[in-house]
């Protein structure tokens, strides 16, 4: 009777998934150094859109939570 050999085990990574929560905006690269974040909520039927640049994902991502918290301010949105 053989005793079967433990397998390696890998780390655990939970793959980044494509789409984002609502409400959260999005983020696409639009050249080979510029991130592009763009929020669009609707008020009173109206879209209005906003985008913000930067340089890397993670500047954009806080700059754009800046921008929704600020418009969230603005328009009183919730």
């Amino acid at each position: 009777m053989q005793i079967p050999k433990p397998t390696k085990r890998t780390k655990f990574e939970a793959n980044k998934g494509k789409k984002r929560r609502p409400g959260t905006g999005s983020i696409k690269k639009v050249a080979i150094n510029t991130w592009q974040g763009r929020y669009a909520p609707t008020v009173n039927g109206k879209r209005i859109i906003r985008h913000i640049y930067a340089n890397s994902i993670e500047e954009c991502e806080q700059r754009l939570a800046e921008l929704i918290a600020q418009m969230k301010e603005e328009y009183k949105l919730v």
